[in-house]
């Protein structure tokens, strides 16, 4: 959630909209609403592989799975609805956003033999980068905002980094996902080779932000995000056990991106 939100601030800054207008503040909500019921949905289909990979979170959402359920829909609802108010293109885009993540999850396209998109290794990964990268284009569609060079390659690097946070997450479910009868990157490749892509994708990501540099982007606080992310994958290819979730391993990402975002457009 937060990290939706921080990415949104960041696209309507962008815009040249005032960052208070409906349009901006309309914007981030939609965005972070459809990540929060696409994530609460899959939480809510996953109780199998949840109680492999996490039987105390699996033990409790299987008490309150009725209202996971019904705050995903709810939050899915007001998100297409308020999104209507932000034009043709930003609802489609929502709308779309909002489908794709139940075919995520949900075997809706079973009957014509197309399995859960997560079940697919590495198309299930491509898939959520690119409805992150497609959501912080909502502010630009709804302001009619051209997409500049810098915005461009800021979409860039969110889909690389949201390409390896959901590389990433697969990494400690590979038992759970193998058992429930679906493979990942990590089960597929194995765990180095894994890791060792990630960091391949972390390196092309920070070659992007330093061609933001040359485009009016102020960077040096990204950069350290960037950082923050070789940390944690070298600790998790030397099988270190991580103390701390995987919201608190991305949001530094995030937050740095954000204000590094926000002094550019500020001082430079």
């Amino acid at each position: 959630m937060l990290g939706a939100v921080l990415l949104m601030i960041v696209s309507v800054i962008y815009t040249e909209v005032p960052f208070f207008s409906f349009i901006s503040i309309a914007s981030i909500a939609c965005a972070t609403l459809a990540i929060y019921s696409i994530y609460s949905f899959n939480s809510w289909t996953d109780s199998d592989e949840d109680q492999v990979n996490s039987p105390e979170f699996a033990a409790v959402g299987s008490r309150s799975k009725i209202s996971i359920l019904a705050m995903s829909l709810i939050t899915g609802i007001i998100a297409a609805m308020l999104s209507v108010f932000l034009g043709l293109l930003a609802a489609a885009t929502v709308v779309f956003v909002l489908l794709i993540g139940l075919l995520y999850s949900n075997p809706v396209l079973k009957v014509v033999r197309v399995p859960r998109f997560k079940e697919i290794p590495l198309f299930k990964n491509v898939i959520i980068a690119i409805l992150w990268a497609l959501l912080v284009t909502v502010p630009f569609s709804a302001s009619g905002t051209a997409l500049n060079s810098v915005v461009s390659l800021l979409i860039l690097f969110v889909f690389l980094q949201l390409f390896i946070e959901s590389i990433s997450r697969d990494l400690p479910d590979a038992q759970g996902d193998a058992k429930a009868g679906f493979s990942t990157i990590p089960s597929v490749f194995g765990l180095r080779n894994t890791l060792a892509l990630l960091l391949i994708i972390n390196t092309i990501s920070v070659i992007v932000i330093i061609a933001c540099a040359t485009l009016m982007f102020f960077t040096s606080l990204i950069l350290i995000g960037c950082a923050w992310r070789y940390y944690v994958l070298f600790l998790l290819l030397e099988e270190r056990p991580l103390a701390f979730t995987f919201a608190k391993i991305n949001f530094p990402v995030f937050l740095a991106l954000a204000i590094g975002a926000i002094l550019g457009k500020i001082f430079i």
